[in-house]
């Protein structure tokens, strides 16, 4: 069976913030790589061309890690785009979420006030005029200014899943410990994301879009305990909401076309001819049965 490759996206803090050409760079964290690897999929650098994603290099990716760091940038926002507009499973963890919710949060001005263009084009001008952030300052997350090389244990905090939660299912428990290492965090979550997991002062630790979209606070890329969240991403068949056994459990499954992302419900007594809602669940259906 070929190896999946999934694609890790870096962050870039200082680009075109300077004098010098030499301050583009863009980072990568060795511990994505490790999980990847152990994971059983083969992990390629998504590297952007002056800022920006180029199609084809997603194209290669079968699925997304957008790691930790600092400043969202336009390219992240595409990555969450090709993934949706394909099906391909994300995992977004610390700055990673944080892009998430940017994404969605710019989608829906996009929609509001009737713009057009490329979600990364349009990105900081919303940015600028949004009167909420679309991230907050949070204290007491971020204990010290470096992740220890040998243990991550002193920077756990729990973390409270909910039960019917995708995230809960892959793990297979509704209370874990993540290490927690941010200033920011998700502050009133963009519409279409769900908030499945907390800390217990309330702070979001897990935002989820349908069964192929999760975005975590915390760093499982530094604990093994959470390799689930990596194996996930390596799993043929994520069919869970067809455990109970009919169609009417798939509830959260996302229609994604065009300008814009919708909700739908296939109704239990079958499937009924409908308009374009119905096509796109039967595409998305096909597609999701083709990966398998």
């Amino acid at each position: 069976m070929k190896q999946k490759v999934v694609g890790i996206v870096p962050y870039a803090p200082d680009f075109g913030k300077s004098e010098s050409r030499y301050d583009d760079k863009y980072h990568f964290t060795d511990t994505y790589c490790v999980r990847a690897h152990e994971a059983g999929l083969l992990p390629v650098g998504v590297l952007p061309v002056e800022g920006r994603i180029k199609t084809d290099i997603l194209d290669l990716c079968d699925c997304f890690i957008l790691q930790g760091g600092s400043n969202v940038s336009p390219y992240h926002l595409e990555v969450i785009d090709h993934a949706l507009r394909t099906g391909k499973k994300l995992l977004g963890i610390c700055l990673g979420a944080q892009s998430i919710q940017c994404y969605f949060a710019v989608k829906n001005e996009i929609e509001k006030r009737g713009l057009q263009g490329n979600v990364g084009d349009l990105y900081d001008d919303i940015r600028k005029k949004m009167e909420t952030p679309f991230l907050v300052r949070v204290p007491g997350h971020r204990p010290t200014e470096v992740l220890p090389r040998d243990s991550a244990e002193s920077l756990k905090h729990p973390v409270l899943l909910l039960e019917d939660s995708h995230i809960a299912r892959i793990l297979g428990k509704t209370e874990i410990r993540g290490c927690t290492f941010h200033f920011y965090a998700i502050g009133e979550p963009a519409p279409g994301l769900t908030v499945t997991g907390r800390a217990p002062d309330g702070v979001i630790e897990v935002i989820e879009y349908g069964e192929n979209v999760i975005g975590t606070q915390f760093h499982p890329d530094v604990d093994s305990d959470l390799h689930g969240l990596f194996d996930w991403l390596n799993a043929r068949d994520d069919l869970s909401w067809f455990k109970q056994g009919s169609l009417h459990s798939l509830t959260h499954t996302i229609a994604y076309r065009r300008k814009e992302f919708t909700h739908f419900r296939i109704p239990a007594d079958g499937m009924k001819k409908r308009s374009g809602r119905s096509r796109c669940a039967l595409d998305m259906m096909i597609m999701l049965f083709r990966t398998v």
